[in-house]
């Protein structure tokens, strides 16, 4: 079974039926959202504003790191968003698509330096951990 799918079985307790509804219930939702053209759209051309401007209000904490299991790390900084500043300049189905934007960007060339990683040795994953197969 690819690692796609083990996602789909754990999060539904292995209930194949529940896991094969939500697997084809995102990607029903992908393709609504367009998720292609969001995923490789410029952020400000999301936003209809400059990244930076949206950052200034929505500090993020990025790492290019993973934790012990080999999953990537992303700090919230949930405590620090000033919704008023951000709402004034931009509304939230702009931030939605720049936050799934850089989460699915991002998330994506992390697993791919640690299956890079994994296939060259430098790194050996936890029995389980996921990679990309490709």
């Amino acid at each position: 079974i690819d690692d796609v799918a083990c996602r789909y079985l754990r999060a539904r307790q292995f209930d194949v039926a529940k896991a094969t509804e939500m697997a084809q219930n995102c990607k029903s939702w992908k393709t609504e959202f367009n998720m292609e053209h969001v995923k490789s759209a410029d952020p400000d051309e999301l936003l209809e504003c400059a990244e930076e401007e949206i950052l200034h209000f929505w500090p993020q904490g990025r790492l290019p790191h993973t934790d012990k299991d080999c999953r990537p790390v992303y700090v919230e900084k949930t405590g620090k968003i000033h919704v008023t500043g951000l709402l004034k300049i931009c509304d939230m189905e702009k931030l939605l698509k720049w936050h799934v934007h850089c989460t699915e960007n991002d998330s994506g060339a992390l697993f791919q330096s640690i299956t890079d990683k994994v296939r060259e040795g430098k790194l050996t994953p936890p029995s389980g951990a996921t990679t990309v197969n490709q």
